[in-house]
């Protein structure tokens, strides 16, 4: 590849992108595309010391890991061979692969007619390579930045985007973020570049923000308004509507995209927050599909929105769902104006009857109050549950969840289907009580992995001969002698249902291992034998 004018392009970090894309891709770059000229333009401040914090939201798709974690390096160090880099990454085969694309542009024909930089022979690894010079490259992962540092970090979408609704991945995230902010190797005077698309309003991005001290730049998937840029003495203008990549995404693929994107937010992850909300509220009955199957031996958890002290007339609500994996069914729902005595014994029958593990209750007005009643008289464990922010952006939070249809519902509960039908009608349902009960349920399964269901226990209630006594009469011959067939009599602990499939309150991947308990067998006038099980 010939390079007419190469001291023009070491001065030009634009036209060096450029002829690395054509170098590296084998394609000329669509200068088109304004949006790459307008990156550029902001990393000259960056490349001056102007700006020594950067935090660019880009939607994926838009070489921002090619322009910022690629070609900065290998530009910066052609002119500045003493500089240290550190690129954090997601994981360590991303990391890997962008020290070898720096490396396969460094080594190229086209970078050392620009540049007099080279490679150290003495040192060049997958993630780590040296240049004469004293610079050096490194990558790392986001779990293993402890103890690395340098003169420039760039953070590239350090989040997987399949974490935007783990809180664990996605604060471990941001505590690395901050330990390598304590660790820059020229200390106040070290640069730090974070590029990356948005998965979550709790995200690194977020956190950076809420900060104050990085200068921002975003760039939506498409302009929600007409949108001005400045680039240099030139304006850029982006019309409402038009995309950064229009041959890429037009509007069709767009409109696309909004429809069939599952996971982290439209609005977020798309248009890193410019533009509308409220279009991620988008939800219909499709998104709660029927659950034909049978819940038994699925755990279940029990979702209590109680009324105010003071408003009566507002409605008291309970969800029951069972616990399917990754899946949730809400197998039972409750909605009536009833004093707090009518409310706690519906929470303890519907309790006992499904065998839950767990009762969320939120802990606001009459809250408290059920809890210490349910504490005192139900073996479930019951926890309190404090909602944060406004019911619209509790349930936003989990449009994602619900759009992927991870919410089911037992068919043929006309309850079950009048909540949905309010849930779905948000804002403008008359009612909106059914979505505390929801999204509360949902804020704590996000945390079932890391904060598992416990086991649920059933209380025994009889001595087992007179328990058993009238069951092994009636039993056939071949049954008695064994505790096998009085699983349903009241003080028969029974660990399996029908056919050997696991009964109520078998443990699942969400639930704390069980602890031993005792299995009783004998039959009136025999041998009472117990066993650990």
């Amino acid at each position: 590849m010939k390079v007419p004018f190469p001291h023009l392009v070491a001065k030009s970090l634009y036209l060096f992108v450029q002829f690395a894309f054509r170098q590296l891709v084998g394609k000329r770059l669509n200068t088109e595309q304004r949006y790459i000229e307008y990156i550029c333009h902001v990393l000259r401040q960056f490349l001056a010391g102007d700006v020594t914090q950067l935090l660019i939201n880009l939607p994926g798709r838009h070489l921002k890991t090619f322009i910022c974690s690629v070609c900065l390096p290998a530009f910066l160090l052609g002119k500045h061979p003493t500089l240290r880099f550190l690129v954090v990454a997601y994981d360590e085969d991303i990391a890997e692969d962008i020290v070898r694309q720096i490396r396969e542009l460094m080594s190229s024909r086209f970078y050392q007619m620009v540049f007099k930089t080279r490679i150290s022979p003495d040192h060049s690894r997958k993630a780590d390579f040296k240049v004469v010079g004293g610079g050096r490259v490194r990558a790392a992962p986001v779990r293993s930045v402890t103890g690395k540092g340098g003169d420039i970090i760039i953070f590239d979408d350090p989040h997987n985007v399949h974490d935007w609704n783990n809180e664990f991945k996605k604060q471990k995230v941001i505590e690395a973020f901050g330990t390598l902010m304590t660790r820059r190797d020229g200390g106040g005077d070290s640069q730090v570049l974070v590029v990356a698309h948005r998965i979550a309003e709790d995200d690194l991005s977020a956190h950076i923000l809420e900060r104050g001290d990085f200068e921002l730049i975003r760039l939506p998937l498409f302009a929600a308004k007409a949108m001005d840029f400045e680039i240099g003495d030139d304006v850029w203008h982006l019309s409402k509507g038009e995309a950064l990549r229009q041959d890429v995404f037009p509007p069709k693929e767009i409109e696309k995209l909004r429809t069939e994107h599952l996971g982290s937010p439209f609005w977020l992850h798309f248009q890193q927050g410019l533009g509308p909300k409220e279009d991620q509220l988008d939800i219909d009955v499709r998104h709660f599909p029927f659950f034909r199957g049978e819940h038994r031996g699925i755990p279940v958890v029990l979702s209590v929105d109680p009324t105010s002290k003071t408003a009566s007339s507002s409605r008291n609500v309970i969800h029951v769902y069972a616990v399917d994996g990754h899946s949730y069914i809400l197998l039972q729902a409750f909605a009536e104006a009833c004093k707090s005595k009518r409310l706690f014994l519906k929470v303890k029958y519907l309790a006992e009857r499904y065998n839950a593990s767990l009762i969320l209750v939120e802990e606001t007005g009459r809250g408290g109050d059920l809890i210490e009643q349910l504490e005192a008289e139900v073996n479930a464990k019951v926890e309190g549950i404090i909602p944060r922010g406004s019911k619209f952006a509790r349930l936003r939070k989990f449009i994602p969840l619900i759009r992927a249809q991870r919410v089911r519902i037992k068919q043929g509960r006309d309850a079950v289907e009048e909540a949905i039908d309010e849930i779905v009608n948000f804002p403008n349902a008359e009612y909106n009580d059914h979505v505390d009960a929801l999204t509360n349920f949902l804020e704590r399964a996000s945390r079932f992995a890391k904060e598992p269901l416990p086991v649920f226990r059933r209380r025994s209630t009889g001595v087992i001969g007179s328990s058993l006594g009238r069951a092994w009469r009636q039993a056939k011959p071949e049954a008695r002698g064994t505790g096998a067939a009085f699983g349903s009599v009241p003080g028969y602990v029974e660990s399996r249902g029908d056919a050997g499939e696991p009964g109520p309150g078998s443990p699942s991947p969400y639930q704390a291992p069980a602890e031993p308990q005792f299995i009783i067998s004998g039959f009136p006038g025999g041998p009472i034998v117990k066993r650990i099980q």
